[in-house]
Parts: structure tokens; C-alpha cells; sequence
């Protein structure tokens, strides 16, 4: 990957919205893009194969939000905060720098339960 904007990836499967990961920058993207990409790689080959059809950019972009439902958090003061938010489609994790007030995000992840 060679463009420096990539910082995140949407992935579905099946014609199938499965999963999506941002990260704060996009050398952070880099450095976990090869097990992500494995990861989604093993997931595509194991699915059960079905009439494909392709995902809206609308439905894409929704995706991107967390989920609504219950909301939990955990973490060190000072250090990091894990928020979990979960429905029973869905669960989205937000990990957050808590000493960076400008930019406090360092990974969103999104998934679709089985």
C-alpha cells in the first residue's frame, strides 16, 4: 500500500458487511494491515459461498458508526480507555489515548456477529 491517507479498511464478505478497522495514522494501519488482511482473507475462504452482490457506499459508510445498544468501558487513568458498545447484530470497540484531548483515538473496530 503506497498511499499515506489509508488509515482503516471495510471489509464484507458474501456481499455481506463483516468488519471494519480505523486507526489513528496510517503507519499504525501499516503495521497491523498484514494480520488484518490474513484475518479477512481466512474469514472470505471460509464462507459459505452465496449469490454474490456488491455493498452500497451508503451502507458502508453506516457501518462506520458504532454500534447502539449497551456501552462499556474500561482502562487505566492516564493511560488508555476500551469503550465497547454492543447489540445483538453487532459490537463496535473504540481504544482511546485519555491524555490526548485532540486526537484521542487510536483504533475503532466494528463487527458483525455471526
Amino acid at each position: 500500500m503506497s498511499d499515506t491517507n489509508i488509515v482503516g479498511v471495510i471489509v464484507a464478505v458474501a456481499g455481506k458487511l463483516r468488519s471494519t478497522d480505523v486507526f489513528a495514522t496510517h503507519s499504525l494501519f501499516l503495521h497491523y494491515w498484514p494480520k488484518l488482511l490474513k484475518a479477512y482473507s481466512l474469514e472470505a475462504a471460509s464462507a459459505v459461498k452465496t449469490d454474490e452482490k456488491s455493498v452500497d457506499v451508503s451502507e458502508a459508510e453506516t457501518f462506520l458508526s458504532r454500534a447502539t445498544g449497551n456501552r462499556s468501558a474500561d482502562g487505566k487513568k492516564g493511560l488508555y480507555r476500551l469503550v465497547e458498545h454492543q447489540t445483538d447484530e453487532v459490537a463496535s470497540f473504540e481504544l482511546v489515548n485519555t491524555s490526548n484531548t485532540v486526537a484521542p483515538l487510536i483504533h475503532f473496530n466494528r463487527v458483525r456477529k455471526q
